[in-house]
């Protein structure tokens, strides 16, 4: 409908929507001038608290190692050490925070651009990024 043919309020409602989406793709570019992309950001925040509750939840049960040879991810560690892994909570927060944040910067930098991670393989995102994460740990 032309707007001259528009009530008032469909005129000011036509005019806020498009002073909406102008002020949206203004912040889009600001962002991108920024250096900052909030799709980026979001799916960093995502794989980052994903990756840190599996791995220190892993840690805490015991089962990282199975995790790690169900995976075929190679890791040597004593028995002694994953029972370390379970009474220390530090020890799990360092290890989860060095190897995710690791992962994470593979993933949203080189993974996903390069396309390693191929959906159709039947892998999800979390899940390709969680085999990334034990090879890290």
């Amino acid at each position: 409908m032309p707007e001259s043919r528009m009530s008032s309020a469909g005129r000011d409602r036509a005019h806020t929507k498009g002073e909406r989406s102008e002020s949206q793709a203004v912040d889009r570019r600001r962002q991108a001038a920024d250096g900052k992309d909030p799709e980026r950001e979001r799916l960093t925040n995502d794989l980052w608290q994903y990756g840190w509750r599996c791995l220190r939840k892993w840690m805490k049960e015991g089962t990282i190692a199975a995790r790690c040879k169900a995976n075929n991810v190679p890791l040597t560690c004593f028995d002694s050490e994953v029972q370390e892994l379970r009474r220390n909570s530090y020890l799990r927060e360092d290890l989860a925070a060095a190897a995710v944040a690791e992962a994470v910067q593979y993933f949203v930098d080189v993974s996903k651009p390069r396309g390693y991670w191929k959906p159709h393989k039947g892998a999800s995102m979390r899940t390709y990024f969680m085999h990334d994460c034990l090879y890290r740990f």
